[in-house]
């Protein structure tokens, strides 16, 4: 798959505010397959630390962002979007494990609800980024570079 810069945004947004946990899943980026749904910050998320964090980045995200008034609203759509995702992520925590198929089910559920996540995230970041300003749009890239 080619991954665009806005793809690579997009994502990159999700994995910093904690809310795509699941995609980290089997990848590369952790460096390689040890890193499996419902280990580690996956296990965090599920126990429900992930929440509190999710409302932690995105106020240090505004914060540093410096939004003016009339960006507020492509940053609430945003927030919104993020929430949601995160419930769904939460609701993928419920997936059984046990035995390897089990555990195939489950790393299946998160996985699925990674991507659903990244679908609904990326048309308010979309939104959001062309709203920023050009110095915004750089310390909004700054936060994400090095995150995929």
């Amino acid at each position: 798959m080619f991954w665009t810069r806005r793809m690579k945004l997009a994502l990159a947004a999700a994995a910093l505010v904690g809310v795509l946990p699941t995609l980290a899943v089997g990848s590369s980026w952790h460096g390689g397959w040890g890193h499996g749904w419902g280990h580690g910050r996956h296990a965090d998320w599920c126990a429900g630390s992930g929440e509190s964090r999710l409302g932690e980045a995105m106020t240090l995200i505004e914060m540093q962002l410096a939004l003016r008034p009339d960006q507020q609203d492509a940053w609430a759509r945003l927030a919104e979007a993020v929430e949601r995702s995160g419930r769904d992520l939460k609701a993928a925590c419920s997936a059984a494990g046990g035995n390897a198929p089990a555990e195939l089910a489950r790393l299946q559920a998160g996985i699925e609800a990674g991507l659903k996540a990244v679908r609904a995230l990326r048309p308010p970041l979309d939104a959001l980024y062309v709203a920023l300003e050009p110095d915004q749009r750089a310390r909004l890239d700054g936060l994400m570079r090095g995150r995929l």
